[in-house]
């Protein structure tokens, strides 16, 4: 298992591999739309403020991805980095791809010069064990994330 930046050619598997995390979480009341996704990655990759590194087996076969990017506080001039999505497949959980996934966050992110590194966990799914996973990594929890969704007039 190795971490590395993404290549152009990951795109598709890692869109298809987010369907699985759409799947599981609390997105699933949202649409998922491939063509978007494959415009968007394709644009983070490209973007010097944006992250996204890949966790692939020995096959060089994509199972994980951790995507991000720097942004400036609304407030001020600080840089700092968030994350978009922290997955890995379910069937390869449990290693260490996800903590090797985060640790290469962290280095591109200071060697970008951000401040601070602010993740969120939105998707609802294994909350506690990903706040104490980032809690063991060092991270202060800071904060609530709530979803409402809105019902449509018939």
């Amino acid at each position: 298992m190795k971490i590395r930046y993404a290549k152009k050619s990951d795109i598709k598997i890692g869109v298809d591999l987010g369907a699985v995390m759409w799947a599981e979480s609390s997105f699933i009341s949202s649409d998922y739309s491939k063509e978007k996704l494959y415009k968007w990655a394709d644009s983070l990759i490209d973007d010097e403020n944006g992250f996204v590194a890949v966790a692939v087996d020995d096959n060089d076969i994509l199972f994980g991805m951790y995507l991000g990017c720097l942004e400036q506080h609304f407030f001020g001039n600080d840089i700092y980095a968030r994350d978009y999505l922290w997955f890995v497949e379910p069937s390869k959980r449990g290693g260490m791809a996800a903590v090797k996934l985060v640790k290469k966050f962290e280095e591109w992110a200071k060697e970008k010069g951000a401040t601070e590194l602010r993740p969120g966990i939105s998707t609802g799914v294994y909350m506690d064990k990903i706040k104490g996973l980032y809690e063991r990594l060092g991270y202060e929890h800071v904060g609530y994330l709530f979803k409402k969704q809105i019902e449509k007039e018939a």
